[in-house]
């Protein structure tokens, strides 16, 4: 390796981890370091990937989301999983701080807007302050509708990893459960969110 290259890619290396401690000890938030010339340069670097679905006839019930669970708009309104029910629903757990997260709620954005004439609800959910996420949404403005978890998380949505993405068909039954960004943007997605809001085929 030459020494200019191996100079620079050390550079990098220091400058990248350098903004990371900042990132991660609160210093710097997540925002400031997506719009900096490092987080600019690491989201260029970022592959985000669509993911399989399973054909109709092979959806499996991996549970049922419970109706009761609260959760709570950023103005305060508190509002029941099931009032979503008869809509197949893209839920979300997500965190400001969370990277990924953050890296894909633009293609999600995009399959929402893709699919706003089909009967799908967005929900996008976090366990942080409200005026944490009050000022996530301000300043990114994600499109997306976010709430707070107004009670305790429901089993379903208990990971060791975010963003955790469940898909809900209509009845409540959770169909599709994926830990980890991905390319929501995707024929793939659109087309299993549209299975569900059709409904069972005879």
């Amino acid at each position: 390796m030459k020494p200019f290259t191996k100079g620079l890619w050390l550079g990098t290396l220091v400058g990248f981890s350098a903004a990371l401690v900042l990132l991660f000890t609160g210093v710097m938030s997540l925002s400031l370091f997506m719009n900096s010339s490092m987080g600019k340069a690491l989201l260029g670097k970022v592959v985000l990937r669509p993911l399989r679905f399973p054909s109709e006839d092979k959806i499996v019930d991996l549970g049922v989301l419970d109706p009761d669970w609260t959760l709570r708009t950023l103005d305060g309104e508190e509002v029941q999983a099931g009032r979503f029910r008869g809509q197949p629903m893209f839920l979300n757990l997500w965190a400001t701080w969370c990277f990924p997260c953050v890296m894909e709620m633009p293609g999600i954005a995009r399959l929402s807007e893709s699919l706003r004439h089909d009967g799908v609800v967005f929900v996008f959910v976090s366990e942080e302050d409200p005026e944490v996420v009050r000022r996530f949404v301000e300043d990114r403005d994600p499109g997306l509708p976010v709430y707070l978890i107004a009670d305790e998380v429901p089993d379903a949505l208990r990971s060791e990893a975010i963003p955790l993405t469940l898909i809900v068909d209509p009845q409540g039954t959770i169909v599709f459960r994926h830990a980890g960004a991905a390319d929501w943007d995707h024929e793939g997605s659109r087309s299993f969110l549209r299975t569900l809001a059709r409904g069972p085929t005879p």
